[in-house]
């Protein structure tokens, strides 16, 4: 994932964008990148070196806040805001090709995560999202915390960035955080946990800095409205699914990290950052997380959806419980996407290439997914079939279950048909391929 894999090179976007995208890229196989620490630090020759006594006061506070002191100084630097686009496609395609982004984008419109067309370009639309929202950033193979605005010090809003940003720095001082696996390919949902324990806990300690700090009272509404990058344009036009992903780990890995403190004081906090959370499940379901970590159900081995088809498997990933609830709700509505998102305990999906049957390529894929519950399956299914029509329009043509009341086994619609195949109980496979 993208957001998550500039959170793990120590790029964090603005921590106060409101509520609302998938991410990164995985190949055929299950192949992984390292961890941050793994990559080169991003070019940062254009940064120019700045320090204040201010930094030193922020730093203090934080540690007050986080009960946790620094071991090392933290280096200053400022970056003009026009030299922060090649940094972003410098870090994005260290990890991933534009290939590679391209047929993601491809894969999540087939799919229907977001609206057909608006995957066309993936990458460009992922640097303006970032570009808009980022106000400042910490890089930790060299410890060095970079803004975007050279009077960085002066202002409630910059101090509570910084504050943001120094909450990184000084965890990855303890923690290790370069070290955490956040350029894995293949898993957005475990990314995106993960992502969620860091980025809460900033923006948990960010809040309480800004409600201490004596030059709250001086900021107006016009100014909390354009932290960062300056307004919400581009996050307020993105699809619903890229929007989420891009701002989960802030507010939904503040609401995860509140929860711990509650039931369990400041501990829990440090815990997630030794063991954090590996499915966004867990975030969601701050019980399924601790004490004991509820594990999802692996795909079964050997498990080839087109076994019998020429077909090319161009990616794979994990949607998670939020992929799964983002999916409903850009189909149906939040409400009703609970519900069939609910018992969630693992999925898997494929995008192929099937032969080309005419002047333009063919593509289909499979989702694997496993529940709690044989209830938990139906309802599921129920979610999908009408989830399926809002998407496709009433032409879909289901085909009824002979065995079940209300089941279906497969739909139809111009070119394609989709099968539905109960491995057990409990998991669900479905299946879209090209009709001729």
């Amino acid at each position: 994932m993208i957001g998550s894999l500039l959170a793990g090179t120590g790029i964090a976007q603005n921590p106060s964008t409101p509520t609302g995208g998938p991410a990164g890229g995985g190949e055929p196989s299950n192949s992984t990148g390292g961890g941050a620490g793994e990559l080169e630090p991003p070019d940062l020759s254009r940064a120019v070196a700045i320090d204040s006594p201010v930094f030193r006061e922020i730093e203090r506070t934080v540690e007050k806040l986080r009960g946790l002191k620094f071991k090392e100084p933290v280096e200053y630097l400022t970056l003009e805001r026009s030299d922060l686009k090649a940094i972003l496609e410098e870090e994005i395609f260290k990890v991933y090709s534009k290939e590679e982004l391209r047929i993601e984008g491809l894969a999540f419109e087939h799919l229907g995560f977001i609206p057909e067309g608006a995957g066309a370009d993936l990458a460009t639309m992922y640097l303006s999202l970032l570009e808009e929202q980022i106000g400042a950033f910490y890089e930790p193979v060299s410890n060095r915390l970079v803004t975007l605005d050279a009077n960085a010090y002066e202002g409630a809003i910059n101090r509570m960035l910084l504050a943001h940003e120094l909450t990184h720095a000084l965890e990855d001082q303890h923690y290790r955080l370069e070290e955490l696996p956040l350029n894995e390919k293949g898993n957005d949902d475990k990314i995106l946990a993960i992502s969620c324990a860091l980025e809460g806990s900033a923006t948990r300690l960010m809040d309480a800095f800004f409600t201490q700090d004596p030059l709250t009272e001086t900021v107006s509404l016009e100014e909390l409205t354009s932290v960062g990058g300056g307004g919400y344009k581009q996050i307020a036009q993105a699809p619903l699914y890229m929007r989420e992903m891009l701002t989960f780990p802030y507010l939904g890995g503040r609401k995860f990290t509140d929860d711990l403190v509650g039931f369990g004081g400041i501990r829990l906090l440090n815990h997630t950052l030794e063991n954090p959370p590996t499915t966004t499940e867990q975030v969601l379901h701050p019980e399924k997380y601790y004490p004991i970590p509820e594990v999802p159900m692996a795909v079964p081995p050997g498990l080839d959806p087109f076994e019998d088809k020429e077909v090319e498997l161009l990616v794979e990933n994990c949607a998670g419980e939020l992929g799964m609830r983002l999916f409903f709700t850009h189909h149906l509505n939040a409400f009703q996407a609970i519900g069939p998102a609910m018992g969630w305990n693992g999925d898997r999906w494929y995008f192929y290439r099937f032969p080309n049957t005419g002047s333009s390529p063919a593509y289909g894929w499979a989702w694997w997914s496993a529940w709690d519950s044989p209830a938990e399956a139906d309802e599921f299914l129920k979610g999908y079939r009408k989830a399926l029509t809002a998407w496709k329009g009433d032409a879909v043509r289901f085909e009824e279950s002979a065995t079940q009341e209300g089941a279906w086994n497969n739909a139809r619609g111009d070119g394609w048909v989709l099968e539905v195949q109960r491995l057990d109980e409990i998991q669900v496979l479905l299946r879209l391929q090209p009709s001729e």
